[in-house]
């Protein structure tokens, strides 16, 4: 699933959007979904007949900052406005999968090591095993696991903050300012 079939969802009929419909397939009559209702986001299985896909048009750019806020804190990132506020590896690409890292790359920031954190396979520096710096032959050291989530659930949530990100993009004012707007979420 891309992210643009990530889609908003109701319980409630007419009731504010209780998150986002993350996966298109069901199982057992469920639909995974990601309920950003509350201070921390649950992934949790509802039953399609529960629930009412909505248009992305219909949360407010206050609900997508408040999501943004909630997202970007249980993933562990930040949304980086310059380069400077991102440490990136020398090659510029992820240690762990090879795909392209940074700044110009839209890569978020990890909190703890404030690394590039891959949108691929979700990686920043945690966990590194160390190695050389191909540019410079500096020894990098193994660094220790400072995520707190397994990588498939920061995974989902990496694609949730871009489209989060997409969805605001373009009607909740210039990006930069919406992002400042949702406290934590960039620097």
């Amino acid at each position: 699933m891309t992210s643009n079939e990530i889609e908003p969802y109701t319980t409630n009929q007419g009731s504010e959007p209780d998150g986002v419909v993350y996966s298109p397939e069901t199982i057992s009559g469920k639909t995974r979904c990601l309920a950003i209702t509350g201070h921390v986001p649950i992934f949790e299985l509802v039953h399609e007949h529960n629930l009412t896909r909505i248009s992305w048009d219909a949360v407010s750019c206050n609900r997508l900052a408040r999501w943004l806020r909630v997202l970007c804190r249980s993933a562990e990132v930040y949304v980086p406005l310059r380069p400077e506020s991102l440490k990136t590896h020398p090659l510029r690409v992820c240690w762990h999968c090879g795909q392209p890292v940074g700044f110009k790359h839209r890569s978020f920031g990890c909190i703890y090591c404030e690394y590039s954190a891959c949108l691929l396979c979700a990686n920043c520096f945690s966990n590194f095993p160390g190695g050389r710096n191909v540019d410079t032959g500096e020894y990098i050291p193994a660094l220790p696991r400072h995520l707190e989530h397994p990588l498939a659930r920061r995974k989902t949530l990496f694609r949730v903050i871009t489209r989060v990100i997409e969805a605001a993009r373009g009607r909740c004012g210039d990006e930069t300012t919406f992002l400042r707007g949702a406290p934590g979420v960039a620097r």
